[in-house]
């Protein structure tokens, strides 16, 4: 096996200036770089990847954890790893995904990670107590992290409140929202505009309804059921769902019990990650979250954190997010 040695040979220069060469630990001249790369290429020589991350504690890898189980990660998620991505091929790094997320030490060497969907309650794991690791959190953090936290996040509670406000404001005067778990931050957060929302109208206790989706639940079947409930025993006129998958539940519901969209029958979903103008008949209302850019600003902030960048441009970032009204929801005209 060829060795930093014999490229040293190869090229007639010391072992420690390859060996800088290729840590990146010190700059030499071009000439030098020309001569080492010319000997490694004769010489079919690969730097060893671990030897070089234990050398500059630095692998030039950062980390992406969904915090949730596979079966839950949605177009939504992959959108923001296309974000994440884009960053990663600007400056050099490599992404290392960990779709399970939780209770998981890293076997690879990061120098930060990316963590998705995080929990209001999260307990510190393993993968924590390394304080070396920076971290960028997709949502609230949680509160179980109070010490150098750094988010980036739509504005959930103003969501729950803008969708919930807009299906009133045009005469639904009995509704659902099918929230996410409540484990989850944004979940509570929507769930505090949804109230403020109802609130302001003064709605009565019988008028609207809320439900978290169980822990591990199938979204859409989740919702499915819910609906059918909802549809036969109270005259709902408006469902919001956290996700185009949950609103999948409700068309299916509804379609069931004869009622027309959005007729008889509103529908929003907060989060989608499908062309509603294909897979929903009619087109699905969603609140675009701006998921790829939700990704950008998360991987520009952690790797500014890992490159230590001036601390004054380092901030927590705040993703616009936009309803856009398509066919599901009626509309009341106003002169």
């Amino acid at each position: 096996m060829v060795t930093i040695n014999d490229v040293a040979k190869k090229a007639n220069v010391a072992k420690s200036t390859v060996s800088n060469f290729f840590s990146k630990k010190k700059e030499i001249s071009k000439e030098l770089k020309e001569k080492i790369l010319q000997a490694a290429e004769e010489l079919n020589y690969r730097p060893n990847y671990f030897a070089s991350t234990l050398a500059t504690k630095k692998s030039q890898v950062i980390g992406v954890s969904f915090n949730t189980d596979t079966k839950s990660s949605t177009d939504f998620h992959q959108n923001i790893i296309r974000g994440i991505l884009s960053v990663c091929d600007e400056r050099n790094y490599y992404l290392l995904i960990n779709p399970s997320g939780k209770q998981k030490k890293h076997f690879f060497p990061i120098d930060g990670e990316i963590i998705l969907n995080p929990e209001s309650h999260e307990a510190v794991s393993d993968r924590r107590m390394d304080e070396q690791i920076k971290r960028v959190w997709v949502g609230t953090p949680p509160d179980t992290e109070i010490k150098n936290v750094y988010h980036v996040d739509n504005d959930n509670v103003h969501i729950g409140y803008i969708v919930t406000d807009f299906l009133i404001e045009n005469g639904a005067a009995n509704l659902c929202f099918l929230n996410s778990q409540a484990s989850r931050t944004y979940s509570l957060e929507r769930k505090r505009g949804f109230e403020r929302a109802i609130h302001k109208h003064h709605y009565l206790d019988t008028q609207y309804r809320h439900y978290f989706l169980e822990e591990k639940a199938d979204p859409q079947t989740f919702a499915y059921e819910i609906a059918k409930k909802e549809l036969d025993c109270l005259d709902v006129q408006a469902f919001i769902t956290d996700s185009d998958i949950m609103a999948k539940g409700v068309y299916h519901a509804a379609y069931e019990r004869g009622k027309s969209i959005p007729d008889d029958l509103s529908v929003i979903a907060i989060c989608s990650g499908l062309n509603s103008s294909e897979v929903f008949q009619p087109p699905l209302t969603v609140v675009e979250l701006n998921e790829l850019r939700l990704g950008h600003e998360a991987a520009q902030l952690l790797i500014d954190l890992i490159e230590n960048v001036d601390s004054k441009r380092l901030h927590n970032k705040r993703i616009d997010s936009v309803l856009k009204i398509m066919g599901s929801t009626k509309i009341i005209q106003t002169s």
